[in-house]
């Protein structure tokens, strides 16, 4: 994460922000006297940093034949090509992370996830290419 952070520190810096504040106990007590209610909770923050992470990192391939990938938590895919009509599909219990991704050369990326889809930067499906959210 550390190297993360220095190639684009104001992403992560709001990544960091979001796991506090998603990690923050309501506490009705403090109802009125800070924003939401709400005390940080470092374990809390943690945790949630924890679950984020992703079992399979799917980074910098060439997909040409079909193929499909699961995992029982998350699943990060990053600098992959799909093209040659290959069909790449993902399905995770959690959430699956999608970064500069190009589906190309009638090809397909299906996404099955129980959590959220989380689409980044450089994603691109060309006419001819498919993409869904099942």
């Amino acid at each position: 994460m550390l190297q993360a952070y220095r190639s684009n520190p104001a992403e992560k810096a709001l990544l960091v922000k979001r796991h506090l504040l998603d990690g923050a106990d309501n506490i009705r007590a403090l109802d009125g006297l800070v924003a939401n209610s709400r005390r940080l909770n470092a374990y809390g923050a943690v945790r949630g940093i924890r679950a984020a992470a992703c079992a399979i990192d799917f980074i910098n391939q060439d997909v040409a034949i079909s193929e499909i990938i699961t995992s029982y938590d998350n699943i990060c895919v990053k600098n992959v090509t799909i093209t040659s009509g290959a069909t790449l599909t993902l399905i995770a219990d959690n959430d699956i992370n999608v970064q500069n991704v190009t589906v190309t050369n009638n090809s397909r990326l299906i996404l099955y996830a129980g959590g959220r889809v989380n689409l980044g930067t450089g994603f691109r499906v060309e006419p001819g290419s498919s993409f869904s959210i099942r």
